[in-house]
């Protein structure tokens, strides 16, 4: 199920990595590895990869984001170590946190990271780890291939 955070702040700077993620694509894409590819210069080996990094590091990035990550359920049944959040009311096990943007506890929540409008939490802990090791890949990647 998609999940979507109503946050303007969250939503904007989500759109803002999206737009960046536009940008740089197209830019690296017409400016540097069709041009070098077209000369010889770089073989197709190249932008499969360049392309390739890029598409996960959207995927991940929209998964990262509309994955529920870890928001305790009114359902959950409550276990002899859990405490009552003061904000929400509501049994929370430990290591569970309310978020202030999201208005919910979440399961070993990290942070709220607002790149990806969502919080980071124990359902989607992997896929932002992802995200992050794809985006370093990929600037790397684009940052050697530019040399």
């Amino acid at each position: 199920r998609v999940r979507i955070v109503k946050d303007p702040l969250g939503l904007s700077c989500l759109m803002a990595v999206i737009i960046y993620w536009v940008y740089n694509v197209t830019l690296v894409s017409s400016v540097i590895l069709l041009p070098n590819y077209q000369h010889g210069q770089l073989p197709l080996i190249a932008l499969l990869i360049y392309w390739s990094l890029a598409l996960l590091c959207l995927a991940s990035l929209l998964r990262a984001c509309t994955m529920n990550p870890g928001a305790l359920n009114v359902e959950d049944t409550p276990q002899d170590d859990w405490m009552l959040c003061l904000k929400c009311n509501q049994a929370r096990p430990p290591r569970s946190h309310h978020c202030r943007r999201c208005g919910q506890c979440v399961r070993k929540m990290d942070h709220h990271c607002p790149w990806i409008n969502n919080c980071v939490g124990e359902d989607n802990q992997f896929a932002f780890m992802l995200l992050v090791m794809y985006a370093a890949l990929l600037s790397v990647y684009t940052f050697v291939l530019d040399i």
